[in-house]
């Protein structure tokens, strides 16, 4: 395996509760458009977990986050 850990035990650990795992994959992509609206909706949210992280008291990561939004 490429995750450098054995496939049952990622099953288990999702089983059990101790792995996360992206719902995002589970939906259908039947046409191009829809993994596009897909790829819009992870990146707006993505982009609402991060603006906050602009206003952190630490200067340098408030700066590089800034720049990491922007992109």
């Amino acid at each position: 395996e490429t995750l450098g850990a054995d496939r049952d035990d990622l099953t288990e650990r999702l089983i059990t509760g101790r792995q996360k795992y992206s719902s995002i994959f589970n939906y259908p992509t039947p046409t191009f458009a829809d993994v596009g609206v897909i790829g819009w909706f992870v990146d707006g949210a993505a982009i609402c977990n991060q603006v906050p992280l602009c206003r952190s008291s630490y200067g340098p990561y408030a700066r590089a986050m800034v720049r990491v939004c922007k992109e």
